[in-house]
Formats: structure tokens, sequence, C-alpha cells
């Protein structure tokens, strides 16, 4: 196809100069061809006069270019002038279709230029409108696969830049892509996508059933777009086709529908409800501030996890689909969560309780339960421990809380701390007993038994079984109990802890044979605990015959350097320790010889 580019020649006002183009794009050149010769000409091109006839423009706008004539009595005068106009460089933007039998076509998808020119060879062009699709025409298969676009003004000069692109024949025609369908408010969407600039891709709305109608042609520079729906409330569907214009074949991308998310107040938590696309295969996502906390297939969820006073922002996603983000402040709350994980334990002789609450409820008092009775304090809104005083008596401890808005919260789950106590005592042996420990779901691993070595607690034996023990100390020892939970991080627990006083004990034989042979020579008691002692001896008329203060001295059956006769003879033993006092036992043994 040929054609001329450019119109008549513009010529000044009174016909006396001319110029090539009288619009064009800057950088821009005039020269001046002077129709009537005078003998003194100037010229002002916007800011001086000058006698040279060529001129550069480098801005753009509308100028005038002023023809002075230094000569008297000319009939129209001495001044003679034309008018050009120049725009900025703008490239044009075009796209390139492509389909089988090397058959292409351009559409113009600029508005800068009177009209474009398209140049698919050297000899080959196509002059098309502002919007405008050419026909399919065939490419030359020799020529490099690239077409050339350049906009032109009417009767402008060809100073305006081309835009070259390279395309690839027969490149198959590809369905467009749906990355994100969002909806932002009542009646306005966001839909990013992905197309190719070989086709010319539209985006349709369903409008029941399997019927859509069109709502935007797509431009293939963009990335995404906004739009306005007058019934996302119905949950629209949505879909990006282009047409194989070789075939006439419909290539249509996947069908995404619309999330309409409705949150509404309810006793048992914010309610939301929505419409589906039953047709995916994705599951819908529940969003609560950004941290996904359900999904599954399903068109409602109630969120039972609030605070009161505390707005909540809902969101949902299914594959590229997502809702508008709505958000609310709970009504009236009649399942608050109960406080989680109370735990117990005895420090400083004090029952210390901490515990932990969801998403830093706003918390106005608390109700602690000890053993049914109930009391109420006031605790500061992050404070998760509480100390009491200690006792020697099992409590089950629950632990309730109120909020802000006077919402009340279900109980927490029991908790016992351990409490250690002694039994009777046989002889020198002292029982422990304590209750089981309760607070911890996984249950117990193992109790110990703790001593205290006058600087730290020290684990002095391992309860297999049972919750008591029988311990015989050799001093006044203070005692506790740890007990160690069954899970994977183990925790502790400790009871109270204990004294228990050390029982001066002492054994005494019945008889003795101070016969020389190394065995039983000596009548000597067998104590433990004891720091005072004093043992008299007698014999059958009442006389003193031995005395001594230390436990490891005996007597060795001599009085008066010699062999006491065999018999019997009674003894008084007087004993004890700075904490239990003296005790007194009297008796009889028996001297026995060959």
């Amino acid at each position: 196809m040929h054609f001329g580019l450019y119109g008549q020649v513009p010529t000044s006002a009174l016909g006396r100069f001319s110029i090539s183009y009288d619009q064009g794009c800057v950088p821009f050149t005039v020269s001046i061809n002077e129709i009537i010769p005078f003998d003194e000409t100037f010229y002002d091109y916007g800011d001086s006069l000058v006698s040279t006839t060529v001129h550069t423009y480098n801005e753009p706008g509308a100028y005038v270019i002023y023809q002075v004539i230094q000569e008297d009595d000319l009939p129209e005068g001495k001044i003679d002038s034309l008018v050009l106009t120049l725009a900025p460089q703008s490239l044009p933007e075009f796209n390139i279709y492509t389909c089988a039998n090397n058959q292409v076509a351009v559409e113009i998808t600029d508005q800068t230029y009177d009209y474009y020119v398209a140049w698919l060879a050297d000899d080959d062009s196509l002059v098309l409108a502002p919007g405008q699709q050419s026909d399919f025409v065939s490419f030359p298969t020799n020529s490099p696969s690239e077409i050339t676009v350049q906009g032109f003004f009417e009767g402008g000069s060809p100073s305006c830049q081309r835009h070259t692109k390279g395309f690839q024949l027969l490149a198959p025609i590809l369905p467009a892509t749906i990355s994100a369908l969002l909806v932002l408010n009542d009646t306005l969407m966001t839909m990013a996508f992905e197309i190719f600039d070989n086709a010319p891709y539209t985006l349709q709305k369903s409008t029941g059933g399997a019927a859509f109608e069109d709502v935007t042609r797509l431009d293939a520079s963009a990335a995404f777009i906004d739009f306005a729906v007058d019934d996302i409330t119905a949950s629209p569907c949505f879909r990006i086709i282009t047409n194989d214009s070789c075939d006439g074949s419909v290539i249509s991308s996947e069908t995404y529908c619309t999330l309409a998310l409705v949150v509404s107040n309810s006793p048992d938590g914010n309610r939301l409800s929505w419409q589906t696309d039953l047709q995916s295969t994705s599951p819908v996502q529940v969003y609560r501030d950004d941290l996904l906390i359900q999904q599954g297939y399903f068109e409602q969820y109630t969120d039972p996890a609030l605070i009161c006073n505390v707005e909540n922002c809902y969101r949902l996603e299914q594959g590229p689909s997502i809702s508008r983000t709505i958000c609310l402040v709970p009504g009236p709350i009649s399942n608050l969560p109960a406080p989680r994980d109370l735990q117990s334990t005895i420090e400083a002789e004090e029952i210390l309780l901490t515990w932990a609450l969801d998403d830093d409820v706003p918390v106005a008092s608390y109700t602690l339960s000890e053993n049914g009775r109930t009391s109420t304090f006031i605790a500061n809104q992050t404070a998760t421990s509480l100390a009491l005083a200690s006792t020697s008596s099992p409590i089950r401890f629950e632990l309730s809380y109120q909020d802000e808005c006077g919402n009340q919260s279900v109980k927490s789950k029991t908790t016992t701390p351990i409490f250690l106590n002694q039994g009777e005592r046989a002889g020198s042996s002292a029982l422990l007993t304590w209750n089981r420990y309760e607070g911890w779901p996984e249950g117990i691993k193992h109790y110990y038994l703790q001593r205290w070595d006058g600087s730290q607690w020290k684990d002095e034996e391992l309860i297999f079984s049972g919750r008591e023990i029988e311990i015989s100390p050799q001093q006044s020892e203070i005692y506790r109990i740890r007990a160690l939970s069954l899970e994977p991080t183990p925790r502790n627990s400790f009871s109270n802890s204990l004294l228990i006083k050390s029982t001066p004990n002492l054994h005494l034989p019945n008889a003795f044979t101070p016969d020389g042979d190394g065995l039983n020579d000596i009548f000597i008691p067998v104590g433990t605990n004891i720091t005072v002692y004093e043992m008299t001896i007698f014999n059958r008329w009442g006389e003193l015959i031995y005395r001594t203060d230390q436990l490891d001295t005996g007597w060795d059956g001599f009085y008066q350097g010699r062999k006491a006769p065999p018999g019997a003879y009674t003894y008084k033993v007087q004993f004890g320790n700075d904490e239990t006092g003296k005790f007194t036992r009297s008796g009889t043994f028996v001297l026995l010889r060959n």
C-alpha cells in the first residue's frame, strides 16, 4: 500500500514565504523558502530579528514566525507571518496479534497522533487511526519479524519517534491467568492478571448459569485493573477470554468467583458467612488480623476467640479470590476463653499460682475458687501470677475472670499444689506423706524427695510409686517434694518445706560375757542422734559400780580392779539432744562368766 504522507506546503499569510511542515515533534528545524525575494529580509523566530532562514525549536508549543521586509511603500505592509505547532516526542503504543499462515494484525492503542503508519516491511505498510486494529494480513517471510509504527499529525513532519517491536510468527494465543480477584468494597474490585500482546483480551462477568457478559477490554501492558460491579453480594464469577482470529475459537482463563464476606456479632463470637465457589479445588481460608485461623470447604464460621473492645479484622481467600477485609468490635461475649495452663507450686512458703491468657484479654478482675470458696481480686491486666499464704492442707484452685465489658469467662482447669506432712514417728523413723499434684494434662512422671543441704536443694530419692516415704535422719533436716511433669519439656512443682527433727534412739543389750574372747566383752549401748548422755550401773545391793558420759565407752565387767561376780545388774541411762531434751531409761542386764 502506498500513500501520500504529507499535505500542501504551508505558506505564510501574505504568500511571501513557506516552510515544509507546520506540525511535528521537537527538536524541529524550519528552513524558510522565500517565495518573493526582497533586498533586506529579517525573521523573528520568537526572541529577536535575525537574517538567517534556518532555525531549530527544542521545546514543544505553538510558535509564530514573523518575516520583516525593510522596504517602503509595500501595499500589504512590511510584516508577514506563519503559525506552526510542535509536540513533545511520544513513543506510539501498539499491539501485534499473530495467527497461522504468517497472518499479522496491528492494533493502535495510542491516542497522541492524528494517524499512524505501521511498516511491516520496507514497501509494505498500513495506515491506521488511533485505537484502530487492522485486518490480518500476510507478513513477508523474508523480512525481520518486527513491526515499526510512527505517529503523524495531519500535514506534519515525519520528525516524531518511531516504535519498533519484535514478535514471533505463528506464536500461539495463550489463555490469560488471573492471579488475584480482590473485593475492595461493596461495588469496587481489583483483578491482577497476565495476558499477552499477540491477541486482544476481554474481562467477562457471569450473568447466571454459563452466560457471561463483557466488562472491559484489557491492556496487555497492565498487571491489574480496578472495575466496578453492582452485584458483589451475589458472588459473581469472572474470566478473561480472547479469540483466535484465524479459526474464531474462544480461549478462556480459569473462572473464579467473588468471595462476598458478611460479618456480624453473636453471643458465641463474630459470625462470618459467604458464598463459596463450589467448583474450586482450593479450600476457603479464614484470616483474622492476617493470621490463618480456619480453612476448609464451608460457607460460615463463628470466631469465638474475641477480646472485649478489641476490633478484629477478617478476610477470606480461596485460590486467587480474596474477600474485602471487614473489621468488627465484638458485642456481648458468652464464651470468653478460660485462663489457660493454671499451675501451682510453693516457693518461700507461699503458694504461687501462674496462668496464661489468650491474646491479651482485657481483664478487669479475677475470681479465685479455693476448695469451692470464691474470692475476687483486682489484677493488672498483664499479671498472670498470684502469691498466697501456704497451708498444710490440700487446696484445689480454679480461676476465672471478668473483662472490662462485664463478660464472664468460664473457669480454668483445676490445680492443687503439693502439701507435705509428717505422720506419726516410729522410733527414729518419720513417715512423710503428700497429696497428688493436679494441673498437668499429661500427668506426673515422677516425685522426688529433696533435702536442703544448707545452700541448695538436692534430690535425695526418686519415688517410684505411691506418695509416702519413711526417713530416718541422723540430724534435723529440711525436706520437700519435687514433682516432674510427663511432657516433652518437663516442668516442676514443689511442695512446702518440712523440718524433720532427729529423734535420739538408744539400744542396750540384756547380757554380756566379759571373758576376753573379743565377743560381747563390753556392756555398751548403741545409739543415734544423741549428744547428751550419762550411764550408771548398780549391783544387786544398789551400789554404784560404774559411771560414764561417753556413748562410745562401756563397762568391762571389773569393779575396783577385780572381776565383778556374775549375776544381774541394774542400769540407768539419761540421753537426748539439743532439740528433744533428755530421756531416762532404766533396766537390768546379766553378766555371764564361764
